[in-house]
């Protein structure tokens, strides 16, 4: 597997020195039932990964952790949502020296005890009316084996990069090179209660319940930052750092670099590619409307395999305001394009590793985009 350079990133990484708690943006207040609890989103949103590492360069410049830095630091580090000269990269979750990334949504296959097997790499198929007028659905038109009946898209399921790259070329990965992320974290049911600390006792109604995020032995999270100058203090290595809700501490280390499927685009003849999401995306509404433009993508909307989008939000440490949430699409989606006749497949070479970024939430690292091609699909074959 050819390892992508990171175009500039430093890369760092996350370990967790007890569970950390990553809360989804619904109101989560004392005084309500405990019933259900509020869930942690696992990997961790992009602007609390970044946060994380733009408040650890700051401590490393001088900043002591409390309000505002100094104004100085700010044509670095920016302020609030103002990153400055900065941009981020992840989150990547690593074990050793593999990383994991969501499998695209345009492979379906089944559970197979404790393994997933792909049964159809999906691509547009042939043009068919629907409740969307005329379009071209994803379609087990490339590889495929036996029936797919009861086969579905590999929710919760993660693969090695070498499996992402073989998806973006329309071939199955190797069941092998597949984890369940439940295997790589867990989840826990916490209930704690608030105290008031003037009396030292806890109110009625003072209840509340969390899911925290507990990374398996030896699992990490790479992120990355770029735009640093080279005289600027790097944080040291073994820096312990809060991170996340409640400030639940994670190790701060340098990371070696993290292996990137390779991109694959279409033959000219072909002109059909897909951009999977790596990590979730805000996407215009054009996006969900075959023949539209998107910016920074060439050529036009085909067709899409998406999940049902997630919420996200975050915590504004400067004012200490909550950020508004906003639907977004889940990491592994994946969207189908097809450049017009003067489009050059060349032009999509700068895509792959890079994020889709039209409104500037690339920076914070969101929508991070691995290339792939669709054509007339791939070959028959059997199960790997």
């Amino acid at each position: 597997m050819k390892r992508e350079t990171t175009k500039g990133y430093e890369l760092f990484t996350l370990e967790a020195l007890d569970s950390w708690f990553f809360r989804e943006p619904r109101p989560f207040h004392a005084d309500e039932s405990v019933a259900g609890g509020m869930d942690s989103l696992f990997p961790p949103p992009c602007r609390t990964v970044a946060g994380t590492l733009r408040a650890a360069l700051g401590r490393a410049a001088g900043w002591n952790g409390h309000g505002r830095w100094p104004q100085e630091l700010e044509s670095v580090l920016g302020d609030g949502e103002d990153l400055g000269g900065l941009r981020f990269l992840g989150p990547v979750l690593a074990r050793g020296e593999a990383a994991y990334y969501p499998l695209p949504r345009q492979v379906i296959g089944r559970q197979e005890e404790r393994s997933w097997r792909a049964a159809a790499v999906l691509a547009p198929g042939d043009p068919v009316d629907c409740d969307l007028e005329t379009a071209r659905l994803p379609d087990a038109v490339g590889w495929r084996t036996g029936d797919l009946a009861g086969t579905g898209p590999p929710d919760g399921w993660w693969g090695t990069a070498a499996a992402l790259g073989d998806v973006l070329a329309g071939r199955p990965p190797d069941a092998a090179a597949v984890i369940a992320l439940d295997d790589l974290v867990a989840m826990e049911e916490r209930v704690g209660i608030r105290r008031d600390r003037a009396t030292r006792t806890a109110a009625d109604d003072a209840l509340y319940a969390a899911r925290h995020a507990r990374p398996a032995d030896g699992v990490s999270i790479v992120a990355g930052v770029a735009g640093l100058p080279v005289d600027w203090p790097r944080p040291a290595g073994g820096l312990v750092v809060p991170f996340g809700g409640e400030g639940r501490a994670a190790v701060l280390r340098p990371a070696a670099q993290a292996a990137f499927p390779s991109r694959s685009v279409p033959a000219a003849q072909h002109r059909g590619y897909s951009v999977t999401f790596l990590t979730p995306v805000f996407l215009p509404a054009a996006a969900w409307q075959a023949g539209a433009e998107v910016p920074g993508l060439p050529g036009k909307v085909v067709s899409a395999c998406f999940a049902e989008p997630i919420r996200l939000g975050g915590w504004n440490t400067d004012d200490r305001r909550a950020v508004p949430a906003r639907s977004a699409v889940p990491a592994g989606g994946t969207l189908f394009m097809e450049l017009d006749e003067h489009g050059a497949p060349d032009a999509l070479l700068d895509l792959h590793g890079n994020h889709f970024d039209p409104e500037g939430q690339g920076r914070w690292g969101y929508g991070r985009m691995a290339v792939g091609a669709w054509g007339d699909g791939g070959s028959q074959g059997g199960p790997r």
